[in-house]
């Protein structure tokens, strides 16, 4: 496991974890934020929700991608607007 933290403090944290023959990255501060398949980032945001968060990175290219985690149950059930209402964190840019 790698955590990659950058000089930048409003800058998001990466955790990097080599499995062997499977790669995993995580980030933010909440359960949203764990992918399979391994790109380098930009920028990130994450909103956060009752017993969930979604996590949304932005490329060099600008494509984003996002994923959404959810603790226990109560993260499981459908809550309509808690991505607008949530708590919003921007991180900035890596350079």
């Amino acid at each position: 496991m790698t955590e990659l933290i950058p000089s930048r403090t409003d800058a998001l944290a990466v955790t990097w974890i080599d499995f062997g023959s499977a790669l995993q990255l995580e980030t933010g501060q909440g359960p949203g934020g764990r992918w399979e398949l391994v790109e380098r980032d930009d920028q990130a945001s994450e909103v956060f929700g009752t017993s969930r968060s979604r996590v949304e990175v932005t490329y060099a290219d600008g494509s984003i991608d996002h994923e959404t985690g959810y603790e226990r149950l109560r993260g499981i059930l459908p809550k309509a607007g808690w991505q607008v209402r949530g708590r919003k964190v921007t991180y900035a840019p890596y350079r």
